[in-house]
């Protein structure tokens, strides 16, 4: 019983102990941050039939608070509901909110995590709507309060608004012709037709270039500690790759859907051989058209190649006219832009000049000349980038520029090797001369806008299979073998083993003086530790003589401590004998004295005796410890401890007896 007693009284302590750890730990621990999200806004916002949330933006919330510490709960409603208990501070976030200037006024946001153009739904039997100037006098359905509302009101187009509080009632009431057309976000409105089977609707037109929805996620405005651990949260989960993760399980599929649903249409440059041009027919020929049509075939796509000048391709994906483009060169800053499959081909980008002028071998020996450049080209990127931009000329083409060099109107372009190769030979050009060593080899790819990851991913995949197959080969060998060994080979030849017989050289003089500097070190090192030795031995010998002057000295000093000690017992032995005698007689007739006397003599005579007969006695103990003293040296001296205040207590008393 006592033992269960003190066992329980321990239990007790340590709660007692543990309490205010815990209590704190429960104070410390951070509110759960509350978000809104809406019924139905796939892939983005979706609500389960639980009442869980779910979606990418859901996902990505939650990825970004926990990346700094923090969770969600959620509370689901109508997008206008949630909206506006945003507004009115019963919730703290929104994960999904398309940014706009209304928008700015009532919210504050963070960076944009994903930008979407919106576009124009209708029913395939309509074919009064191809453009949004068509959607005048349409009753047009939206969802209430989204960005599309805000943007068929700001733009004026002549629509009559429906706002309804979801989408998928905006895409049943247009199956069922209640509407003419559904402005919305293209994936989103893909994944409702999915998911609800409706077969009987297509989207129209281009993206709405100003219906661009770039969302982000949105607190109340003045809610700054938020915004600012969202934004560190979202930087977090897109810098280790979270963000890619969650995208690609939320778009991949449903991108890969919308393009099966539609023709995708490949840009590529039309005068770019032997890579992409048209033919003398007019038809897209080349090595990536080959290779487009090759991955189409692989994944069951249905696409359409169309080739133009370079500048205007590039416009055209920026406005969506074209999905993809078969052949971009990657670099840092295009990355920013666009999302870039696996680099198919390395191109080397070369100097051209023309005959007779000295070729540099890079780009900072041609500093302040005129440059030739392909507009928007990697190289007139590269250009601008080292401060050229000032001299530099820009044409069309590849094939422009190596016409300025040859009649003699600039002197210095910047191409790609293998296709200026190629317009040398079919221009007949002989006075233009390519540099033998690159200036930059960039990754040739598929590319798309950074908001079409999934088609990028598509391609490839595409890519991959083709590479897998041995078709690759095939189509390579086709196009640009020709060109593998153009040039002067045994100019490269002799130019690659010179630099070898140079760096063996180099090595051989540096053994050589290697080997020099290195016996000259011996030999130095030699010379020093000789010197040393030496030193040492001297100073050795020095020490010796020393110490045998020392041992002598010793010697001598220690023979004139002995016959001082000598002496000093003689005198010592002779002095304490000497005086024994007349101490003896002083003690013999005081003793006399006292004994025969004593009548006679009166007190302070009698007092005066005894003193005297005490001092003797005194002296003679001297002399006989004086005669002991002078026998030590005969003996082993032995040491014993003494007790210092017992010695001094011994002295006063002696001293008192003194002078009483």
């Amino acid at each position: 019983m006592r033992k269960n007693s003190a066992i329980l009284r321990c239990f007790l302590f340590i709660i007692f102990l543990a309490f205010p750890i815990l209590a704190w730990n429960a104070a410390a621990a951070p509110i759960a941050v509350l978000s809104g999200c809406e019924y139905d806004y796939p892939p983005y916002c979706i609500v389960n039939p639980d009442g869980t949330a779910t979606g990418f933006s859901v996902d990505l919330l939650r990825a970004a608070l926990k990346a700094v510490g923090r969770e969600v709960s959620f509370k689901t409603g109508v997008w206008s509901d949630i909206k506006r208990d945003l507004e009115e501070g019963r919730i703290q976030v929104l994960p999904k909110v398309g940014r706009t200037p209304e928008r700015e006024a009532v919210f504050d946001f963070t960076f944009p995590y994903l930008t979407m153009h919106g576009t124009i739904f209708i029913r395939e039997d309509n074919g009064d709507i191809a453009s949004p100037k068509d959607l005048k006098g349409k009753l047009v359905a939206v969802l209430k309060g989204d960005n599309a509302e805000e943007y068929l009101r700001r733009s004026n187009l002549g629509a009559d608004i429906v706002p309804l509080e979801t989408f998928e009632a905006a895409m049943r009431g247009l199956s069922e012709g209640a509407y003419d057309a559904v402005v919305a976000q293209k994936l989103m409105g893909m994944q409702i037709l999915q998911n609800n089977g409706i077969e009987n609707l297509k989207t129209v037109g281009s993206p709405l270039t100003d219906f661009t929805q770039s969302f982000c996620f949105a607190t109340r405005e003045g809610d700054t500690e938020l915004l600012a651990l969202l934004n560190e949260g979202l930087s977090i989960v897109i810098a280790e790759g979270t963000y890619r993760e969650l995208y690609a399980t939320w778009f991949s599929d449903l991108e890969a859907m919308a393009q099966k649903k539609s023709r995708i249409i490949v840009g590529g440059d039309s005068n770019y051989p032997p890579y992409e041009f048209l033919d003398k027919a007019g038809n897209p020929a080349g090595f990536n058209v080959d290779l487009t049509k090759a991955i189409a075939e692989e994944l069951g796509l249905d696409i359409q190649i169309r080739l133009g000048p370079w500048g205007e391709i590039r416009q055209a994906l920026s406005d969506g006219a074209i999905d993809v483009i078969q052949g971009m060169y990657y670099s840092v800053e295009r990355d920013r832009v666009y999302g870039f499959s696996p680099g198919y081909a390395t191109v080397n980008h070369v100097i051209a000049a023309r005959s007779g002028l000295p070729i540099p071998e890079d780009l900072k020996g041609l500093k302040g000349k005129q440059i030739v450049v392909m507009s928007d080209d990697v190289m007139d990127d590269l250009a601008v980038s080292l401060g050229f931009e000032e001299n530099l000329v820009r044409v069309d083409s590849l094939e422009d520029a190596l016409l300025l060099l040859s009649r003699g109107e600039e002197d210095y372009a910047l191409v790609g090797q293998i296709p200026a190769q190629y317009f040398l030979t079919r221009q007949k050009i002989k006075n233009v001369a390519l540099s033998t060593s690159p200036i930059l080899s960039p990754e040739y790819c598929y590319a798309a806008p950074n908001a079409s990851g999934a088609l990028v991913a598509q391609f490839s995949q595409g890519l991959a299979a083709v590479l897998a197959k041995g078709r690759y080969r095939t189509i390579e060998n086709k196009w640009l073998a020709p060109y593998r060994f153009e040039g002067d080979l045994w100019a490269t030849v002799a130019k690659y083993t010179a630099f070898a017989i140079s760096i063996l050289g180099i090595l051989l003089l540096a053994t050589l003086l290697w080997s020099w500097a290195l016996r000259r070190s011996v030999k130095q090192k030699t010379r020093q530790l000789s010197f040393e030795i030496a030193e040492r031995k001297k100073a050795e010998e020095e020490v010796k003589i020393l110490n045998q002057d020392l041992e002598r000295r010793v010697a001598v000093r220690t023979s004139e401590l002995e016959n001082a000690l000598k002496e000093l017992e003689s005198f010592s032995y002779a002095v304490s004998h000497d005086l024994r005698a007349p101490m003896r007689a002083i003690e013999g007739f005081s003793s006399i004295l006292a004994n025969s006397y004593n009548e006679g003599l009166d007190a302070q005579g009698l007092n005066y005796l005894e003193r005297i007969r005490n001092a003797s006695s005194r002296m003679g103990k001297l002399i006989e410890d004086l005669l002991s003293l002078s026998k030590v040296s005969r003996h082993r001296l032995e040491r014993k401890e003494i007790d210092m205040s017992a010695l001094a207590t011994e002295i006063a008393v002696r001293m008192a007896e003194e002078w009483r």
